[in-house]
């Protein structure tokens, strides 16, 4: 029974590779996140409590939010690097509200992170209870768009979407040519 105890050292030490894997992924230090969550196993659906707002924060939680609030290709490749971690539990609720991080990714019609979240087997039919039982399709579909170009990109959202649910490669492959023709903004390049 004693080889199933853990040592009481490694509570903590979960506690700190995974508060340095947050603030890595908050720098958008991609060689560092890419480092710490290789070294992470079952811990990487857990939190950590955030020292400035004593909120709990989770890898992919951070991850996508700094993503979506940076929009580099060093933002996208930390929140990549979490979702294609072998023990993240993409549907999970880190946020509290019901929402997952595909529904998250589909409302904002995130073609990277949809992308990055199915690749990592994130549902697509789960649905928000808390918010009428909505799809991540429900999500993208109530997008507002502005632009010809917001618009061909929730309709871009929409379809990967519908190709991951019926299970079409077809659609998959359409979306990655399409990908190839969207590029974030590289930071090294100024």
């Amino acid at each position: 029974a004693s080889s199933a105890m853990p040592p009481p050292t490694s509570s903590s030490s979960k506690k700190t590779k995974l508060a340095s894997l947050i603030s890595a992924i908050k720098s958008s230090d991609r060689a560092k996140a890419k480092n710490l969550s290789d070294d992470i196993t079952f811990d990487i659906n857990s939190s950590v409590e955030c020292e400035s707002d004593g909120e709990e924060d989770f890898p992919l939680q951070v991850a996508l939010d700094e993503h979506f609030t940076k929009q580099t290709e060093d933002s996208f490749a930390c929140f990549s690097t979490i979702c294609s971690h072998d023990h993240l539990n993409p549907d999970k609720d880190f946020w509290g509200d019901g929402k997952t991080a595909l529904q998250r990714a589909a409302e904002r019609c995130d073609a990277y992170a949809s992308f990055a979240l199915l690749e990592r087997k994130a549902s697509v039919e789960a649905t928000n209870r808390r918010d009428g039982n909505k799809t991540a399709i429900d999500y993208a579909r109530g997008m507002k768009v502005t632009s010809k170009e917001e618009k061909e990109n929730k309709n871009r959202v929409i379809r990967l979407l519908e190709s991951e649910r019926d299970g079409t490669d077809a659609g998959l492959e359409r979306f990655l040519k399409r990908l190839e023709e969207v590029r974030l903004p590289n930071e090294d390049a100024e």
